[in-house]
């Protein structure tokens, strides 16, 4: 250290005789204190800033200058200070005289700490400097800070927070989650913040800023009071609130996690309740609306599953309310029934639409009947209602919305009333105990998974009608044993009964067009399957992996089968195409390991890629005089393929079509052993040219 010195004072001797200006000096800490002898960790970090860990639980951070910000595991690449590790241990911070900022995250998680000493001279506290800290119930701010960033003391211990005149900068939710937090207190010469019942808010109190965590009982939004800062009330302790006239908005989240609230008052003079305005609150049975309320989202009261009462005040010109449920003025439609709901719920008679998620969430609804008034349920109307048994309705019921009664686990039998129209995507999807559907004649469309997952369904009616079952409508119905789908139905859509693992019976009427992709793939239980002529198209993978498909029976007028349209289907010995089909897609047939028997369409032109792949037990191959390719791996990997036959109008063969195709022994050409000669045959195809070659 004395050469380190003596060599400085000679460089500073040097610059002062050739009258250069000095650089910035480093800092140098001092050499053999009592506490950095007694260091247990120490380190320095930007040019003039060291921290020492004086003994397990204390830390000293000195030095002159700001402690950078770090960005923790907020991107890819973590950055934290050395001192991160000791989070836990550490019980003590002492940030000495010169440090100027506490960066952004300096001792964020720290979970011990529960003494912090601050510097007079400190301008600046970081966004989420002390974020976690949950120990750490007081702390001294320096009058000299001027700026506290967002989130600095998130989710920290704290019981009271006090702003001297200096700070005139505060960042988003500095003092948000802080369930101990009980007050906030302003020097009343501070030209930016001030505090009422130890609430923060801006200086003329339009803004009310943060609520603290800790705060309970009851409380009342001030007259002056025009914007809620967002999450102001998130996670709150009190039991009731008051929204003052002067606030017109509830907005998305305003009362989110409020766990003890009970009661909530809107007075006179709001008139908006976004949605999700009012979310997460298990405590919450009673909700008042003024007269003035005339906007309500569907989704204005999510998860308060206490709520029993929405009452408005008498003179609203939009909304009305009877035992605790929420109308509109005529009553002509139901906004929305308290999740609270138990048992059944008679909607009275006048009742034409049910609104979007008026019931979502009613788990303790048991059983509902419908008025013969009511046309129309909207969408999510029942969602979630998981104890909902019985629907009884009512006979003028035309359109039951999207997910109108998705999640509705305890529903075992369902029966649509003869005018039901419409039935929207998802209406039914999740039902797991349902049982047995039956599906009426005016129905136009079965919607996009409409019945998805009903696992239990066994029993399924789908009378004249549908012209289109959409895709998805029966995925995943895996009880399903028969379908047999009327002469209305053109079109199949994709997945429409993809994995209906118990499906053996299967009748297509004369009016289908068309299969969708998937539409029938995996349905392992299917032995045997007659595709009529009407059916014009059949989607990629439409069968694929129907594993106990032994027998596949196709007519005359089909012109497409899609790429693995039977890919996989491992019991299949036998496919015999008709004169119709134009085109069989790629990897059509692929992994069908038990096919010995092909006939193809005279009407092809083209054998795929990968078409035959793996089909172990085929012994001999013709192909039909039109083919004029056949692509790459075509039929790679039919190590039992002893013949095939290609006719002279086939100008290439693709590479690896006859890869491992090491039973080949006889090639039968329709043509010259010139015209052989001219065809383009790709590499790896050893096992074909390799072969004994008869010219017929």
């Amino acid at each position: 250290m004395k050469k380190c010195l003596g060599g400085l004072v000679l460089l500073l001797s040097l610059a002062l005789l050739a009258g250069c200006a000095l650089p910035p000096l480093p800092f140098l800490p001092e050499s053999g204190t009592e506490d950095e002898l007694r260091a247990v960790d120490s380190g320095s970090f930007g040019i003039y800033m060291r921290w020492t860990r004086t003994d397990e639980h204390t830390l000293h951070i000195s030095g002159s200058g700001a402690i950078p910000d770090y960005w923790g595991d907020t991107t890819k690449t973590p950055n934290w200070p050395a001192w991160h590790d000791f989070r836990g241990e550490i019980t003590t911070l002492v940030v000495e005289d010169g440090v100027s900022v506490v960066g952004s995250r300096a001792f964020a998680g720290f979970t011990a700490l529960d003494n912090v000493m601050l510097p007079e001279g400190l301008i600046e506290i970081g966004a989420s400097a002390f974020e976690g800290c949950t120990a750490l119930t007081e702390i001294a701010i320096p009058e000299t800070v001027s700026s506290i960033g967002k989130q600095a003391f998130y989710g920290s211990g704290l019981r009271i927070a006090e702003l001297s005149h200096n700070v005139t900068s505060l960042g988003d939710k500095a003092f948000y989650s802080c369930a101990g937090l009980t007050e906030i207190r302003v020097d009343g010469d501070n030209p930016a913040f001030s505090a009422l019942d130890g609430v923060l808010f801006n200086k003329d109190q339009t803004r009310l800023l943060c609520l603290p965590g800790g705060k309970t009982g009851a409380y009342r939004i001030p007259d002056s009071v025009i914007l809620v800062a967002e999450g102001a009330f998130a996670g709150c302790g009190l039991s009731e609130i008051r929204v003052s006239g002067n606030y017109k908005a509830i907005g998305s989240a305003m009362f989110s996690g409020c766990e003890a609230l009970e009661e909530l008052w809107l007075e006179e003079g709001v008139t908006t309740i976004e949605d999700h305005g009012v979310v997460g609150c298990p405590a919450l049975t009673a909700v008042h609306l003024p007269a003035s309320n005339s906007i309500i989202s569907s989704n204005a009261f999510v998860d308060c599953p206490a709520l029993r009462e929405i009452s408005v005040t008498e003179g609203n010109l939009k909304f009305s309310s009877a035992d605790g449920v929420l109308y509109n003025l005529d009553k002509s439609l139901l906004v929305r029934c308290p999740a609270g709901l138990e048992g059944e719920f008679a909607l009275p008679e006048g009742v034409a639409q049910i609104g979007a998620s008026a019931f979502e969430g009613c788990a303790s609804l048991t059983a509902v009947t419908l008025p013969d008034s009511l046309t129309e349920i909207g969408g999510a109307a029942f969602r979630g209602c998981t104890a909902l048994g019985e629907l009884r309705f009512g006979w003028r019921l035309d359109r039951i919305g999207e997910a109108a009664f998705q999640g509705c686990t305890a529903l075992t039998e369902l029966t649509l009333p003869d005018r039901v129209t419409v039935l929207e995507a998802s209406a039914f999807q999740g039902c797991t105990g349902l049982e047995t559907v039956r599906l009426n004649p005016s129905l136009g469309a079965v919607g996009r998974s409409a019945f998805e997952g009903c696992a239990a369904l066994h029993t399924l009616t789908i009378n004249w009608g549908p012209t289109l079952i959409d895709s998805r409508a029966f995925a995943g119905c895996a009880a399903l044993e028969s379908v047999e789908l009327p002469h209305s139905v053109k079109t199949v859509g994709e997945s429409a009964f993809e994995g209906c693992a118990a499906l053996r019976s299967l009748g297509f009427p004369g009016s289908v067009e068309s299969l969708g992709s998937r539409a029938f793939a995996g349905c392992t239980a299917i032995r045997e399957l007659a595709l009529p002529g009407c059916i014009r198209t059949v989607g990629y993978a439409a069968f694929e992996d129907c594993t106990g498909l032994e027998s596949v029976s196709l007519f005359g007028g089909i012109g497409e089968l899609g790429g693995r349209a039977f890919a996989g289907c491992t019991a299949l010995t036998a496919l015999h195409l008709p004169d119709s089909v134009t085109e069989l897609g790629p990897n059509a047939l692929e992994g069908c390991t038990a096919l010995r028997e092909l006939t193809l369409s005279p009407k092809m032109t083209e054998i795929y890629y990968g078409c035959f792949q793996d089909c172990t037990a085929l012994e001999s191959v013709t192909l039909p005089g039109g083919i004029e390719s056949i692509d790459f791996d075509a039929f790679a990997g039919c190590v039992s393929l002893a013949s095939v036959t290609i006719p002279e109008s086939v100008t290439r063969i693709g590479e690896g079509a006859f890869t491992g195709c090491a039973a080949l022994r006889e090639l039968r050409y329709r043509g010259s052993a010139e015209l052989w000669q001219e065809i383009a045959v790709a590499d790896n195809n050893d096992a074909l040219l390799a072969a004994e070659i008869v010219y017929i």
